[in-house]
């Protein structure tokens, strides 16, 4: 466990906040124009969703796909970089009269703007290969940023390559409770009776394991990013004991981010303002 990195990390984070996918709810998800509009917000740090272009290039992207986004269809990993960062991200976006022509950007391009602001980050990586995630790695080296970044991820092989890499970067379990039987609105992802009780049991082994001493030593996380509702003072407590730190997703209305900053967990937001707005932009 990179201990004092973290311990650096949390320091910087502590009496602040952290707006997700770059601030969604104020500019265009995961943009450049996000990440100042954050900034402006007095945030300690944002968190971007990391994908891979067809050339391997790191881009900021949520979605396995452009479609949400952007008014074009087609997957990421399909595309060349040159392409994906032409696409105007800012046209299904309630001020896309205030950010027309706002551009998917890429992991570099974001990394130049975080360190110009002096920001955390928190890079939620989709997946990649091995030399896809080394050049992540690598960027991230260049611009000096490390002891001022975490590297989180649902997917533990990457958090497995991730260390194995690089074990000088911090790194984040991120969990949440029923992740494959249901989306974030609860409803249920399978018809199918039989995949659904399959979905709901997996669920339930991964709650076990994603939360044993086994997986930790496994990943070499120092912090599990869970989901807010699944964050209790006894929960915090139970990870700190294993050395483990916690950090809550996706915090958007003003009385639940009174509660986790009364039992002083750090959260992510799509709206830094104190003001309510969905709990869920995607």
């Amino acid at each position: 466990i990179n201990a004092e990195y973290m311990g650096a990390l949390l320091t910087f984070l502590r009496g602040g906040v952290v707006a997700h996918k770059g601030g969604a709810f104020l500019a265009p998800e995961n943009t450049l124009a996000a990440i100042r509009t954050a900034a402006s917000q007095g945030v300690s740090g944002v968190e971007i969703d990391v994908s891979f272009s067809l050339d391997g290039v790191p881009v900021l992207l949520h979605d396995n796909t452009v479609d949400r986004t952007t008014g074009t269809r087609g997957r990421v990993s399909d595309m060349l970089a040159s392409h994906i960062t032409s696409l105007d991200c800012s046209v299904y976006h309630p001020l896309k009269a205030q950010f027309r022509g706002e551009c998917i950007p890429t992991l570099e391009m974001a990394l130049k703007e975080a360190s110009a602001l002096n920001l955390s980050l928190f890079l939620d990586v989709k997946g990649g290969s091995k030399s896809e995630l080394e050049r992540m790695l690598h960027l991230v080296r260049a611009h000096h940023l490390v002891t001022n970044t975490v590297v989180c991820s649902f997917y533990p092989n990457v958090l497995w390559q991730v260390r194995k890499l690089d074990n000088s970067f911090t790194t984040a379990l991120t969990w949440r409770r029923q992740l494959l039987r249901c989306d974030l609105t609860g409803r249920r992802r399978h018809q199918a009776a039989w995949k659904d009780m399959l979905a709901g049991a997996a669920d339930s082994m991964w709650a076990s394991l994603s939360h044993s001493s086994l997986v930790q030593r496994l990943l070499g996380h120092s912090m599990m990013l869970t989901h807010w509702r699944d964050i209790t003072p006894e929960y915090r407590d139970r990870l700190a004991r294993r050395g483990l730190s916690v950090a809550a997703w996706t915090v958007n209305r003003p009385a639940d981010k009174a509660y986790l900053c009364g039992i002083g967990v750090p959260f992510m937001t799509d709206c830094p303002l104190d003001i309510d707005c969905p709990e869920d932009l995607s």
